[in-house]
């Protein structure tokens, strides 16, 4: 667990110092520098840190070393046809399984980190060091396993910021669309485009227009929690990798256990925008959009590993947990003080969730962390 908590504290010093510097190619240099720790640490996992790594890493690997990247995709039925070529090309050129390890981290973090740049651009009181500290504690370990996933959900992210969160729905359509190129999971980025959109026409004027929204939108989710194994099987009558995410066995307090850690995290972020009463109204969809995130994550109470499609709701945490702590200034002495001592908070519910999820009980096979 150590050597975990060590590389996202350098990480984390790295990008604060960047935050800080006035000159733009040092900031940039310190990034690249932040980013690189935890993608190394990634790169020199051994087979079975993170449980996909065994399932597919090695395997596409030493397939790679072989074989044409055509034949790999074909290996895999031809799905996530450009996260192979990825792996392919770092695999058969370095010869190395630490190369496609850590490319894929690195470009995850750099994903990451550009979506939260866009938003200090706009923003001069957002702390992106704030976003990263979510993203390692709570999705980091997640990336070592679903491998795949995990970059859809970064490029996805950027999109959110990008086009979605600016209404630029066409280009955040072909965004989500392409990205399941890298996993067909992207999909969902697609659902939560209709949600924005539905959203944004008929509930975003006021405070009470957002919680009939959430009403309503929790209605529907009850509804499809009845109804998911049909919806389920029609969308993978049409994108077959959805059969992995039917089974007939129950995972209850699996289930209840991690969604109350990430429930957590959700009541932390709403906790601090009440008390500080800050953060910015361009970010009250993804606010809403964490608690829609809640009743996804229960459909794995009844499917196997379908907790993984909230993740295209909850990722949104990255952006609105330094949201909350925006526009407090050092004028204000009150805020300021409550602000500081709600970081040193933040910190210490990021360590109980990163202990609890993945020390205690183990998620995603990480700890101990072995080198290859």
């Amino acid at each position: 667990m150590l050597i975990y908590i060590m590389a996202f504290a350098a990480a984390l010093f790295l990008i604060k110092k960047a935050e800080n510097s006035k000159n733009r190619f040092t900031s940039r240099v310190l990034c690249i520098a932040a980013i690189a720790i935890p993608s190394w640490l990634a790169g020199c996992r051994a087979e079975g840190i993170g449980y996909d790594t065994k399932l597919y890493g090695v395997v596409a690997y030493e397939f790679s070393l072989q074989h044409s990247a055509r034949e790999l995709i074909l290996e895999y039925s031809g799905d996530s046809p450009a996260f192979w070529v990825l792996w392919h090309f770092f695999s058969s050129v370095f010869r190395d399984i630490f190369a496609p390890q850590f490319a894929v981290e690195f470009i995850i973090e750099f994903c990451v980190l550009t979506a939260l740049k866009k938003t200090e651009e706009e923003d001069e009181t957002f702390h992106v060091w704030i976003g990263m500290a979510v993203y390692y504690f709570v999705f980091y370990s997640y990336s070592l396993n679903i491998m795949r996933q995990s970059l859809a959900l970064a490029i996805v992210l950027v999109g959110y910021q990008a086009y979605l969160r600016k209404g630029k729905y066409v280009k955040f359509a072909l965004l989500s669309a392409c990205t399941m190129a890298v996993h067909t999971t992207a999909l969902f980025g697609l659902v939560v485009l209709v949600i924005d959109m539905v959203y944004e026409k008929y509930f975003s004027e006021t405070l009470a227009k957002r919680y009939g929204f959430l009403v309503l939108a929790l209605s529907a989710s009850g509804l499809f929690l009845l109804s998911y194994r049909s919806i389920l099987s029609r969308i993978a009558a049409i994108f077959p990798r959805f059969l992995h995410y039917l089974s007939t066995s129950i995972h209850f307090q699996s289930t209840m256990s991690a969604l109350s850690m990430f429930v957590m995290i959700v009541a932390f972020i709403f906790a601090v925008k009440m008390i500080l009463l800050r953060g910015s109204s361009e970010m009250n969809f993804y606010y809403d959009l964490l608690i829609l995130g809640i009743p996804l994550f229960l459909t794995n109470l009844y499917s196997n590993d379908t907790y993984r499609l909230s993740f295209y709701f909850f990722y949104v945490m990255i952006l609105t947990m330094p949201d909350a702590f925006s526009h407090v200034t050092e004028f204000d002495e009150i805020q300021a003080s409550n602000a500081s001592i709600l970081r040193i908070a933040l910190l210490v519910v990021l360590l109980l969730f990163w202990y609890m999820m993945f020390d205690r009980w183990g998620t995603n096979d990480i700890i101990p962390y072995i080198f290859k």
